[in-house]
């Protein structure tokens, strides 16, 4: 659930309002980081790290008593979470049904009836369009996905992503993955109906028969050879010296 409603009048809430800086950001922090039924998993150390204040357990829930509740597998549940995201809960709506199912699931018969239960009913136009625009956000995320992972044709029945593809070659080389693709295409020709629901992951299907196969992947290419640094050129005077001290030393003549 990466967009989510945000109340603009808690800034004239007198509970809101009258909350420490430490604690308004803490607010804002957990009703975005909580899951789409408002459950929360507490990670303070990472919550303290990032809002740059030091939080625990006992402070907050004194602090949000009554907003924020604990459960009894140690994730807290904000309530009002359902109500201003979802407004009233439709049975019959593919959405609201998994958010439903998924309080029963987390939440106690008593706090389900406290909390939850009040909010499954009738709609009304303002929950009606919070719904669709909930419904337009996820049909635009499934769209991203599936544009995302657009599969193409690499022969008359095997389908794979071009990232897919591009793996194998890297992994395989172009002629090995040819061998398998060109394969897995006469084995679906054989039965296209049967075989092409039974391998309907062309990429993962390919992978399969080369472990079976014990094909071995490639070695990966080697590292560039770092050029060596110039060494910088003798000074001809100091050469001189150098050879005229070890001539001395060895007893020699000196050299002129």
């Amino acid at each position: 659930m990466a967009k989510r409603f945000t109340d603009s009048r808690k800034w004239d809430d007198d509970w809101f309002v009258g909350l420490s800086a430490k604690h308004k950001l803490f607010w804002l922090y957990v009703c975005d980081k909580c899951d789409h039924v408002g459950l929360y998993k507490p990670a303070l150390k990472i919550a303290s790290f990032l809002l740059e204040s030091e939080y625990t357990e006992e402070e907050l829930l004194k602090v949000f008593e009554g907003r924020i509740v604990k459960l009894s597998c140690g994730k807290w549940f904000v309530p009002k979470f359902i109500s201003f995201q979802y407004g009233r809960l439709r049975e019959d709506g593919r959405l609201h049904r998994t958010v439903i199912d998924k309080l029963k699931e987390s939440l106690t018969e008593e706090l389900f009836n406290r909390y939850v239960w009040d909010l499954i009913g009738c709609d009304n136009s303002d929950d009606t369009l919070k719904d669709k625009n909930m419904d337009k956000d996820m049909e635009q995320e499934e769209e991203k996905k599936e544009k995302k992972e657009e599969k193409k044709e690499y022969s008359q029945y095997v389908r794979l992503t071009e990232y897919e593809y591009n793996s194998l070659i890297v992994d395989y080389g172009l002629k090995t993955v040819k061998h398998y693709i060109e394969s897995l295409t006469e084995y679906i020709g054989q039965n296209p109906a049967s075989h092409g629901r039974k391998y309907k992951n062309h990429f993962f299907t390919i992978k399969s028969w080369m472990r079976r196969d014990s094909v071995k992947m490639l070695p990966p290419p080697p590292k560039p050879l770092q050029p060596r640094p110039e060494e910088p050129m003798a000074d001809p005077a100091e050469v001189h010296k150098m050879v005229k001290s070890l001539t001395s030393k060895l007893g020699g003549k000196n050299a002129n």
